[in-house]
């Protein structure tokens, strides 16, 4: 919370942010992908909102929506 104070944020854009992320969790394809068409791309910019709140494969919440991702990226 600190380092998103010193930027301009607040424990309200943190909630937004975890909101949509969990929103992605829990849209996200069986595959690890994201959406129908250019999956490849959304898969990316979903996987990217992750790695910018600094979440990862060995993230508790959001950990194998990542290596989902990550996987099906590698395997395209």
């Amino acid at each position: 919370m600190q380092r998103l104070a010193e930027t301009g944020g607040n424990e309200q854009c943190e909630e937004a942010v975890l909101k949509s992320l969990r929103w992605m969790k829990k849209t996200q394809n069986a595959d690890g992908s994201w959406g129908t068409g250019n999956k490849a791309a959304m898969t990316g910019l979903g996987l990217l909102a992750y790695l910018g709140h600094c979440e990862t494969p060995t993230s508790d919440e959001f950990g194998e929506s990542c290596l989902k991702a990550m996987t099906f990226l590698i395997q395209v």
